[in-house]
């Protein structure tokens, strides 16, 4: 009974997890959503299981070593909230909700390394890369629901039930949600465009690792893609078309796909995609926002664009709070930073990390970054295509975390860590003495017999 009690633990606890990122609020006017309370629900049970010896993921050293880093960067910055700001500082606005609030933004990360990290015995139930391949099926249905709710948005204006999903939205037009939408950038059931364009990013990240390893050219699986496309084009979001797209190219068109035909099946999607939008360009005020990001015309050319981006995210001079957010910090308090919320939004995961917790916390979120891209590309070498997929996702965090803080925003961090954690089961597995692929001579050996297979798809 023990034995199928875990298996249905590992098995059904990530998948439950993507489904509640996607669900609405269950207390709209203080934005708590169906996730943090599937989360904050198995949570105690996890560290339970923990507790008296379950042999789960975080038990290895690398998950164990992850989550080493962010309990230290959440004590951290609790530790400088409590000691208060330094002498001769601008006074903070924030409230005591804002510095809880900021700080359930960390404390769900931590909740989501013990759950998924428990949930993941490498010792019983499914395979992980199987886990994996559904979990990713389960997001990527999601998201093209998502995309379909954005284009519809188009024809019939914001989502009906956006009230149960966005906090905020009461229909009368003022909020940030409407006044995004008004400007042609659709989001679906996510809050702010970022939020949006990094979910699609790492849907279509994750859309390319399934058909990457898949020896099937099914139409499904690329107009599932065109859709995701879509979709997030529609959000006009910075991560997605600078940081999104191109990563997704260069995912695709790496060596090692099993099958590396550009099939009939694909060049019509692909079609079909540019079709729908050259359609939907007349309908959509939206466009003329992407054509203002590549096109040398009013306040800035798209070089100077690029510039005011970074500066608009870290006030380098222009006019910027205090002459600058990051050089004031900088000059007040580098090493601790100035605890929780000290300002309201912090548009860049860097910027986040060194406000709240000073040098301390950077260097700590750069070191995890740093190992997730080195893991990934070791067992790139190896030949397997979750190194590939586990270093794509660690580029996109490095890139993606100038524009905004992926791990730490709504719904968003569920999807991340869902996956990376599954990516680490994957590893340990290939790791674990009871493996097959545990030796080096060994792996090298199934390393060409999968890279015989890539030559020679069936």
């Amino acid at each position: 009974m023990s034995g199928e009690r875990q298996y249905y633990l590992e098995r059904f606890t990530p998948q439950i997890l993507i489904a509640s990122a996607f669900g609405p609020l269950l207390i709209p006017g203080m934005g708590v959503r169906l996730d943090q309370f599937v989360l904050y629900g198995i949570l105690p049970i996890s560290i339970g299981l923990f507790c008296v010896g379950r042999r789960s993921l975080i038990s290895k050293n690398i998950p164990l070593s992850i989550l080493f880093i962010f309990v230290f960067i959440t004590i951290w910055a609790l530790i400088v909230t409590v000691g208060g700001l330094p002498d001769h500082t601008v006074p903070s606005y924030r409230t005591a909700m804002d510095e809880f609030a900021a700080f359930e933004n960390y404390f769900h990360t931590v909740a989501l390394i013990i759950v998924l990290g428990v949930a993941a015995d490498i010792n019983n139930g499914p395979k992980n890369d199987v886990l994996l391949d559904r979990v990713g099926t389960l997001l990527i249905l999601f998201m093209c629901l998502n995309a379909f709710i954005a284009i519809s948005t188009i024809f019939f204006g914001p989502f009906p039930l956006a009230r149960y999903f966005i906090p905020g939205f009461a229909g009368a037009g003022n909020t940030p949600f409407e006044v995004i939408a008004d400007q042609g950038r659709f989001t679906g059931i996510f809050d702010v465009p970022s939020v949006a364009g990094a979910a699609y990013s790492i849907t279509l990240f994750t859309w390319a690792y399934l058909t990457r390893k898949s020896k099937k050219d099914r139409f499904r699986n690329y107009l599932a893609g065109g859709i995701l496309i879509v979709g997030g084009t529609l959000t006009i979001s910075k991560i997605f078309i600078f940081g999104g797209i191109p990563l997704l190219f260069v995912y695709w068109f790496l060596p090692g796909r099993v099958s590396s035909r550009i099939t009939l099946k694909l060049f019509v999607v692909l079609i079909s995609a540019i079709i729908s939008v050259v359609l939907l360009a007349e309908l959509w005020v939206g466009l003329s926002v992407i054509d203002d990001l590549f096109t040398t015309g009013g306040d800035y050319t798209p070089q100077s664009l690029f510039i005011h981006f970074i500066q608009t995210r870290y006030s380098f001079g222009d006019g910027g709070f205090m002459g600058g957010i990051f050089a004031y910090i900088w000059d007040i308090s580098p090493v601790q930073g100035l605890g929780f919320a000290y300002l309201a939004v912090a548009d860049s995961a860097y910027l986040l990390y060194f406000m709240e917790g000073g040098m301390v916390s950077l260097l700590l979120y750069v070191v995890f970054i740093g190992m997730i891209i080195y893991l990934g590309l070791e067992e790139w070498l190896w030949g397997y295509e979750v190194g590939r997929f586990l270093t794509i996702l660690g580029g996109f965090l490095l890139v993606a975390g100038v524009g905004a803080p992926i791990m730490t925003m709504p719904r968003v961090g569920v999807i991340f860590w869902t996956l990376l954690i599954l990516c680490l089961a994957i590893r340990a597995e290939l790791h674990s003495p009871g493996t097959q692929d545990s030796t080096p001579g060994r792996r090298i050996k199934n390393v060409g017999q999968q890279r015989a297979v890539n030559r020679n798809p069936a």
